[in-house]
């Protein structure tokens, strides 16, 4: 537990050290890609190591001529270990997000899937992946992409 912790912090601290990096990487361009998985009334969040702290959602950067979608599909299956195909990704509006001075553009995608899968956790990126109540996400620590990316599949459920 103790290594856990320390993990953790070391990575926490290591995100603001590299805080720059990121500014300017971020900046260069290209598309980040998040999947929202949900399964009932759960959904999948996990915690990098390199993380201000909060759960996030499975995603990542594109590689050099790879299309969003594909990207957001190899992101879930190297951090999660759970495999899609292109047609069972739905779109969700993209943005621009901002945080902590961080800006890129980003697109979304949600999972429904019908049984809950095996994880294997992409270590060291990945330090933690759990499954939680949808429901209570207002007491959860969630990044800026994991609240808009909810937000905007409850909207759509609803309708």
């Amino acid at each position: 537990m103790y290594t856990a912790k320390w993990f953790e912090l070391s990575g926490r601290v290591l995100f603001w050290l590299t805080w720059p990096i990121w500014f300017f990487y971020l900046r260069l361009g290209g598309v980040r890609s998040r999947v929202l998985v949900v399964l009932g009334n759960e959904i999948l969040l996990l915690k990098g190591w390199i993380n201000p702290g909060r759960l996030m959602l499975p995603g990542g950067g594109a590689k050099a001529g790879e299309l969003i979608k594909d990207a957001a599909i190899r992101e879930l299956a190297e951090e999660t270990g759970i495999t899609a195909s292109k047609y069972e990704l739905v779109s969700i509006p993209g943005r621009t997000r901002s945080e902590f001075g961080l800006c890129y553009k980003a697109a979304y995608f949600y999972l429904e899937l019908s049984s809950k899968p095996e994880l294997k956790i992409g270590y060291p990126e990945i330090i933690h992946a759990g499954w939680y109540d949808a429901g209570t996400s207002s007491d959860i620590r969630l990044d800026k992409d994991a609240q808009y990316a909810l937000e905007q599949y409850m909207r759509r459920s609803r309708t």
